[in-house]
């Protein structure tokens, strides 16, 4: 494990940022790679279907990574003080809540799975793919989350390196898994979905087992670990908020589904297809972004004084953005300039004589814009950080409400273009009120000031 706030930052940055990258990419290429085999061994219809209930997942999934990620901070926090016991009742504490609560969500998806597929326009040739991938994916949304909290757990602790060797093994066996269930099994896109749910029950168990052998390293034998609602309240401030934020980030995708899944399979695919090559992208601003978000608030748990972490955050605030921009550009350049070679491994040439060049003509159009993403990820997990978070669900809403306001008229007049302009204009508004807040100071804690006041006040 590793306290980021010591030694040179930007080697730590780096060192921490480049594993979770690895990772994030890792996790990609599986998901890449399912949507891949989707489209070449089982046809259109599947690699459409993947894509028709992807909003729903994403909704409920990104709650709970909301809920992961405050959970992390909370984490990181503790670990900065050096709060081993409670950080480990709160890591068991979370991890618990967040097998149950899935399950009963999964429960409720797979009894109503055919409203839900009305409700968000699946109909046609990949209605029936749609509902089997869906309730397979469903069937394994406790481990998918646990996955994920495992993964920011360590995380929060310095150790991304680790998730990175996992992520090795995850990807080995979805992929073998998947080529096996389509070319030998027959079990079709059941199988993908089986399998995806299968390597996160795997990397699980091994995330629950760092994180075991790490309490028995710090704690004594006498301290005994205990599950205890009140971690979750202890850490409601962080989570609840968080929950709420990235709620808010995708719910517009969600109402505006039936009217994207109305495009048709064409345009489905080759958003899809877009979706997985920005995703490459968007992991690099990502990871930067949870490396600035964890030394905050590692930071604000050290023993300093408010000047010095202002200081520090500050610094910390530049190095994470030009890293995130350089790493974010070195995948973005290949992507632009070869965007035919990229998307030309999702479908076969019988089925990517419309598809494909649609796909291609987003990347070029769309995926330049995507640096607001880079600014607004990064300023979201540095507000989270520092615990900023009634300010960051303020901005989150702002931005929900200018997508929700632009999504319908935008994707009526440019079809499927329209989609992702929308959420890019709602990450340009955030960033443009998160850099007002930023340079004005207004997220600094009330504490500081009182602490200065009180300072002037004693000279």
């Amino acid at each position: 494990m590793k306290n980021l706030t010591e030694g040179s930052m930007s080697k730590n940055f780096a060192l921490f940022t480049i594993p979770a990258i690895l990772s994030g990419f890792l996790g990609l290429a599986y998901s890449t790679i399912d949507s891949i085999i989707a489209g070449r061994f089982l046809g259109e219809s599947s690699f459409a279907a993947i894509s028709s209930t992807a909003s729903l997942h994403q909704l409920v999934y990104m709650l709970f990574v909301g809920y992961t990620l405050g959970a992390s901070v909370y984490t990181a926090r503790l670990f900065g003080e050096k709060n081993y016991e409670k950080l480990r009742n709160n890591s068991l504490t979370n991890f618990f809540f967040c097998f149950v609560a899935p399950l009963f969500i999964s429960l409720v998806a797979i009894l109503f799975c055919d409203p839900v597929l009305d409700f968000l326009n699946v109909s046609g040739f990949y209605r029936h793919e749609a509902k089997i991938y869906f309730i397979v994916l469903m069937a394994s949304f406790a481990v998918q989350v646990t996955n994920q909290l495992g993964g920011v757990i360590l995380a929060s602790m310095g150790n991304s390196s680790y998730g990175l060797y996992l992520r090795l093994i995850s990807s080995a066996i979805n992929i073998g898994g998947n080529l096996l269930s389509v070319t030998v099994l027959d079990w079709g896109i059941g199988g993908i979905a089986f399998f995806t749910g299968f390597s996160d029950l795997v990397v699980t168990v091994f995330y629950l087992w760092r994180l075991r052998k790490f309490y028995q390293k710090v704690l004594p034998k006498t301290c005994k670990a205990k599950i205890s609602f009140r971690e979750l309240r202890d850490s409601f401030s962080y989570t609840s908020v968080s929950v709420l934020q990235q709620g808010s980030l995708f719910v517009v995708d969600f109402a505006a589904s039936p009217s994207i899944n109305a495009l048709g399979g064409i345009a489905l695919a080759a958003k899809s297809i877009f979706g997985s090559l920005a995703g490459w992208v968007t992991n690099c601003y990502s990871c930067a972004g949870k490396t600035v978000s964890n030394y905050s608030a590692q930071c604000m748990g050290v023993d300093k004084t408010p000047a010095e972490k202002k200081a520090m955050l500050r610094r910390a605030v530049l190095v994470g953005l030009g890293q995130s921009l350089l790493f974010g550009g070195i995948l973005m350049i290949p992507l632009m300039i070869f965007p035919e070679f990229f998307a030309s491994f999702f479908l076969t040439d019988a089925q990517s004589a419309q598809s494909i060049p649609l796909a291609v003509s987003l990347v070029r159009t769309m995926l330049p814009l995507y640096v607001t993403y880079a600014v607004s990820t990064l300023l979201h997990s540095f507000l989270r950080g520092v615990k900023a978070l009634w300010t960051l669900y303020g901005v989150s809403i702002f931005a929900t409400v200018v997508q929700l306001i632009l999504v319908f008229p935008i994707v009526a007049r440019f079809g499927i273009y329209g989609s992702v302009l929308s959420r890019i204009f709602s990450w340009l508004a955030e960033d443009i009120v998160m850099i007002v807040i930023y340079l004005t100071g207004k997220w600094i804690p009330k504490e500081w000031k009182t602490k200065k006041e009180n300072t002037a006040d004693s000279q």
